[in-house]
């Protein structure tokens, strides 16, 4: 699997197809990750000393990446990592910021 796009097209898939046991959706996973790579020709799987072209989801497992397209934590492509969304944060709104100023790009205290 190489992106995001990958585990939402399985979503839309198992939802369309109306798959809901376990096993259904597990092959759901196995479509956009082991037999893509089997359709390819390409490695699947990760290896001690081979590059890695991976994304990492914050879920529970592979039936719950399909079941609630899980947030993107960090992807890796030919081995380096290309990016890293980091921990969800919540903000406090600026309680001094007036309405009408809402629209003003901040300033930097």
């Amino acid at each position: 699997m190489s992106s995001l796009s990958d585990i939402r097209m399985a979503n839309l898939y198992a939802n369309v197809a109306q798959l809901s046991r376990d096993d259904e959706i597990g092959q759901v996973f196995d479509m956009v990750g082991q037999s893509a790579a089997r359709q390819l020709g390409v490695p699947h799987g990760l290896a001690v000393g081979k590059e890695a072209t991976i994304i990492l989801l914050a879920t529970a497992g592979p039936t719950a990446a399909v079941r609630e397209v899980g947030r993107v934590v960090a992807g890796w492509k030919g081995g380096r990592q290309s990016f890293h969304n980091g921990h969800p944060q919540i903000h406090k709104p600026n309680r001094h910021q007036s309405p009408a100023n809402e629209e003003e790009s901040p300033t930097a205290v």
